[in-house]
């Protein structure tokens, strides 16, 4: 995979401007880490709104990575990873009467079959699932049903204009249980293949961009995920993303449960290059030293020697 300067190819259109995408995981009044309020989510569609950011889609988005398509003026994104119920109870009915569209990226081996539930009911699923506690129940067949969205709620949420569907693997990086380097390689390819049949029988569509679970990745798995399909892949590093830079890796801002105040600095700094370079690129190499201190012995030092976050 090629991973070009930011720099080195400015935004189309508005080259002192950037695409800040923002990433959530749940929306619900349960306090906890990657959690955000419903009152406080729908403060920060409001601000954006009022300060006039456009909402891009997940075809608005890949096109202007493409540069196909310029950025028009002030503009956002809006990610969800893994698609929890509580996204059903709490994020869809703010979206939608806010007038919003996110991505969802969905893990593919997670959601059941059966009907699409009502807020009552999903809501006591989930009345007591903060984020460890889904993950839990996730991996667990016979629970993932009480805090994961199913099929026919996915759909639900696509055909209401909430959510664009894209891909989060099938197994949620279990390929990484592997010993070796080439086994991971193996299981890796095997998951996107069974992440893509599943997404188009289940969905009748084909996945176009890929979020890689916990942000752990690869040059030589980033170009295994574009061998396979994916023409836009997403991560968990910060920063502000430049257009015109087809096969980019997605930079994505972890949003909290914090003041207004505090998503109005983050979303104005991120939206300016060259103001987000320099604290992006610290980022970078904090993940990348975290990635040789977890998964070191599982790699070859050339993986490790060659930076998967060379994106500044």
């Amino acid at each position: 995979m090629h991973y070009p300067s930011p720099s080195a190819r400015p935004t189309v259109g508005l080259p002192y401007r950037g695409l800040p995408v923002l990433m959530y995981h749940h929306i619900s009044p349960i306090p906890g880490p990657y959690t955000v309020h419903p009152e406080r989510f729908r403060a920060q569609l409001r601000w954006l709104k009022k300060a006039g950011y456009q909402c891009l889609g997940a075809r608005e988005l890949l096109a202007y990575h493409q540069g196909r398509t310029p950025l028009p003026g002030r503009s956002v994104v809006l990610s969800f990873d893994d698609g929890w119920l509580d996204n059903w109870v709490y994020a869809v009915p703010v979206l939608r009467s806010e007038g919003f569209r996110a991505l969802l990226f969905v893990v593919t081996g997670w959601p059941c079959d059966g009907p699409a539930r009502s807020g009552e009911e999903s809501a006591a699923s989930v009345a007591d699932a903060d984020h460890d506690r889904c993950m839990s129940l996730a991996g667990n067949p016979q629970q993932r049903d009480s805090v994961v969205m199913r099929w026919s709620e996915l759909r639900a949420a696509r055909k209401q204009g909430v959510f664009d569907l894209e891909c989060h693997s099938h197994s949620h990086g279990l390929w990484w249980q592997n010993p070796h380097r080439d086994r991971i390689h193996r299981a890796l390819e095997e998951d996107l293949a069974l992440s893509r049949e599943t997404f188009h029988r289940q969905l009748g569509a084909e996945p176009q961009q890929f979020c890689w679970p916990r942000g752990q990745f690869t040059p030589a798995m980033g170009r295994l995920a574009h061998k396979a399909g994916f023409s836009l892949q997403h991560s968990t590093l910060r920063g502000c993303n430049p257009g015109d830079c087809e096969h980019r890796v997605v930079r994505r801002l972890n949003v909290e449960d914090r003041p207004l105040s505090w998503f109005r600095r983050r979303v104005r700094f991120y939206s300016r290059p060259w103001l987000s370079a320099l604290p992006a690129l610290a980022h970078q190499h904090l993940q990348a030293r975290r990635l040789r201190q977890q998964l070191g012995d599982r790699l070859n030092r050339s993986d490790l020697a060659a930076s998967p976050f060379r994106l500044v």
